[in-house]
């Protein structure tokens, strides 16, 4: 959430923060204390020049698509298609970010990323093996850890999942 606070994330991982604030309390009081850490350290900071918007009122980016558009859609008309995994997965609009339905008791086969990936819960209960996540919360995946998230309750679970581009070139 301090990347997030500095919006130095790609535009799906801010997209992702901000569906967080904007749905969970907990992720709305993490978001206030590290925006008040940042402001406190603009505040204490040398000045930079061409830095004085920013000193001045910093504002967050904003992601390709607000809140409020991801939040208006009909999950239910979204153009569902199913991978080879089963799983059904449906385009949000914002590079690095898709929608992903799992229907009751429907599980993603093990698997991991070689980048992060930031699942938001939309509607449902998503269930892995740190426990089990409703709406609002935010599950951070990191490379190389390997995951089987599920539909954990009665109805079907919806989530915005983004993840972290790909570097294509990389010297180390």
């Amino acid at each position: 959430m301090l990347d997030h606070a500095t919006s130095s994330l790609p535009p799906a991982l801010m997209l992702a923060g901000e569906l967080h604030v904007h749905l969970s309390r907990q992720g709305a009081e993490v978001a206030t204390v590290w925006d008040a850490v940042g402001g406190a350290l603009l505040e204490n900071s040398a000045p930079v020049k061409g830095d004085e918007e920013t000193r001045r009122g910093r504002a967050r980016k904003t992601p390709y698509l607000p809140v409020a558009d991801i939040l208006a859609r009909d999950f239910d008309q979204l153009r569902w298609r199913r991978g080879l995994s089963g799983v059904r997965h449906a385009r949000a609009g914002v590079r690095g970010g898709a929608f992903m339905r799992l229907e009751p008791g429907q599980f993603v086969p093990a698997h991991g990323h070689s980048v992060t990936e930031a699942t938001v819960v939309l509607r449902g209960e998503l269930q892995v093996a740190e426990g089990n996540f409703t709406v609002g919360d935010l599950v951070i995946g990191v490379p190389g850890q390997s995951h089987r998230p599920g539909a954990g309750g009665p109805t079907a679970c919806i989530c915005f999942v983004a993840r972290a581009p790909k570097r294509f070139w990389r010297l180390s």
